[in-house]
């Protein structure tokens, strides 16, 4: 077995399994982040990844459910215990035991807002929230922040045709753990509120929704971004320095309409191009998606 030596460059898929095991990891999570449905060797990632953090690597379960995790000691150097697991930074900073050891590999300050680039400048998911059957934003973040801390990940619903499922799942596996910016708006409080049962990947494979979580509401069927880290906080972006993601620059920047209020968006090349009136949005939460990225829900 190989072993490791250092912590996995960001963005590659070494990088991605290690920060979801340290989360929990399903052997489908980790079949989408490889891409060859199910011939990667977990068992043994698992083992090298834990041995260099200093974790203990745990597996139960069996099939696409077999679940993969590094636990952390409380007293390491993580700072946190299996049972307590902190949001992480805004900008999409890695869990804690990465972070601590980014921290040693570098002379650079252990802060991860001045070692990377500002979040503002990353691909990201964008996505318009309000007030959603009687719950305002603020209660609604909060909740998924609770699902998160509970059982690893949270769903959270949403209808746009700028966003098809299949396009999450490829935002995220060419950007493997996007984030996820979500923008004060909604002028039109949504109602509706029926709750989902089932998700897949494929629309082939339905299994029940993870045990832990709230419920997941809203307009069916639709779609669900799947989320392992969620953030509160009072920021703004300028929407002219984004454009949707695969399409021309010279269309302009990214646009919002009814129907439309969520997209993946990469960072303009070339400073701000013209677009929307409204362009400087408040920014509410910023969370960051997880394998399989985006699913179908029913």
């Amino acid at each position: 077995m190989r072993k490791l030596n250092r912590l996995p460059a960001e963005g590659t898929k070494d990088r991605a399994k290690l920060e979801a095991m340290l989360r929990t990891a399903t052997q489908r999570e980790l079949e989408d982040i490889d891409g060859n449905d199910g011939w990667g060797t977990y068992k043994n990632d698992l083992k090298r990844y834990a041995d260099f953090l200093g974790g203990e690597p745990r597996i139960w379960g069996s099939g696409p459910g077999r679940r993969y995790r590094i636990v952390m000691p409380a007293n390491s150097a993580s700072g946190q215990s299996d049972r307590s697991r902190a949001p992480a930074a805004p900008n999409g900073a890695a869990p804690a035991a990465i972070r601590a050891t980014t921290a040693r590999e570098s002379s650079a300050p252990a802060d991860a807002s001045r070692r990377r680039a500002p979040w503002r400048n990353r691909p990201a998911v964008l996505s318009i929230i309000g007030w959603h059957a009687g719950e305002c934003v603020q209660d609604t973040v909060q909740r998924k922040r609770s699902d998160i801390e509970g059982a690893g990940r949270t769903i959270w619903l949403y209808q746009s045709r700028k966003a098809p499922i299949t396009m999450i799942q490829q935002f995220g596996r060419a950007l493997p753990n996007p984030a996820v910016i979500f923008l004060e708006g909604s002028a039109f409080p949504t109602s509706a509120a029926s709750p989902a049962r089932e998700m897949s990947a494929n629309q082939k494979r339905w299994e029940p929704l993870p045990d832990g979580i709230s419920p997941v509401t809203g307009k069916l069927p639709g779609g669900g971004l799947v989320i392992g880290e969620l953030t509160p906080v009072d920021l703004e972006i300028d929407l002219w320095n984004y454009i949707q993601y695969l399409q021309d620059p010279k269309l302009g920047s990214l646009r919002f309409q009814r129907g439309a209020s969520t997209a993946c968006a990469v960072p303009s090349a070339n400073g701000p191009v013209e677009g929307m009136t409204s362009r400087l949005r408040r920014v509410v939460a910023i969370g960051r998606l997880v394998p399989p990225y985006g699913t179908f829900l029913r």
